[in-house]
């Protein structure tokens, strides 16, 4: 059995809901892929919201509106980088304020549309698993 690494990830739309943000590691780093903004909690106590706060302010360099942010589903597959881990994402959409910009250890951010469904750039848990079921429950509109 393959370890499991536990993530809270943000969904960030674009006003027309038909682009999402993501964002890339350091290439030295493992996880060389785009991936949702997030991250591990802090300490088993740290709810979702504290760890996606503390995390929007340490990689995209903006606060998080926690009234915003809205549970949409967990989602598990490979872990960007990994073969021999699984990462699994409890997703949250929201919204932040102001403009994000690559802050730390990201790199650069990207926003994500129909276009890039098949970029292998992407980690697999959004192309196998998050974009299919945004799509599938309207969240995402890529018409």
């Amino acid at each position: 059995m393959s370890e499991v690494i536990d993530k809270v990830g943000l969904l960030l739309l674009n006003r027309d809901q038909t682009q999402f943000l993501v964002c890339r590691k350091d290439p030295q780093n493992i996880t060389g892929q785009w991936i949702m903004p997030g991250g591990v909690r802090a300490t088993a106590a740290e709810s979702d919201i504290e760890c996606l706060t503390r995390k929007v302010k340490e990689e995209l360099g903006t606060d998080l509106i926690p009234s915003t942010v809205s549970f949409v589903h967990q989602y598990e597959d490979v872990a960007a980088g990994w073969t021999h881990r699984r990462v699994r994402v409890r997703l949250h959409q929201g919204k932040v304020k102001g403009t994000p910009k690559p802050v730390g250890e990201i790199i650069r951010i990207q926003w994500v549309g129909r276009e890039d469904w098949d970029d292998s750039n992407l980690s697999q848990i959004i192309r196998n698993k998050i974009i299919p079921d945004l799509l599938d429950r309207g969240i995402l509109q890529w018409s």
